[in-house]
């Protein structure tokens, strides 16, 4: 979609800090409940949402936060058919561009995977929280998609 290859670097835990930049926020809910954001710069934003339309943005205007919105839903999309069998339905997403600001996640801890565009870096931070049913119990171990 982006006409870019993405590297893929070593998964960690996120650091509760502010974002910068433009982030993409999605929930799930169903049998997990949980939090997807994807942040880029806007410098990255711009780019990607400038491949996206086929056309020059020269500043994080409103088609720059449909291209993110639109981004963040795809990879939620992902995820949710990758976990069908937990029933999951999505959110709308929610854009952010404040110069700082905070994500609200549905759990903890919050998982880092960060990404490298050839426009620059980008993370994707997610917490998911199994929401067993009654008299469910739960699996010790809940296996996470793999981001492609």
């Amino acid at each position: 979609m982006l006409r870019s290859p993405l590297d893929l670097g070593k998964p960690g835990l996120a650091p509760r800090r502010p974002y910068s930049g433009v982030t993409g926020v999605i929930e799930i809910r169903g049998g997990i409940v949980g939090t997807i954001a994807l942040n880029l710069s806007n410098h990255l934003a711009i780019a990607a949402a400038s491949t996206m339309r086929e056309e020059k943005i020269r500043e994080v205007n409103t088609e720059v936060i449909d291209a993110i919105g639109e981004m963040v839903n795809i990879i939620a999309g992902q995820a949710k058919s990758e976990l069908a069998a937990h029933q999951l339905s999505l959110g709308l997403p929610t854009v952010l561009k404040d110069r700082l600001h905070m994500v609200r996640f549905s759990g903890s801890p919050v998982v880092r995977v960060p990404l490298y565009s050839k426009w620059g870096p980008l993370t994707i931070d997610f917490s998911m929280i199994l929401q067993p049913n009654r008299g469910q119990t739960v699996p010790a171990k809940v296996t996470v998609p793999v981001i492609r």
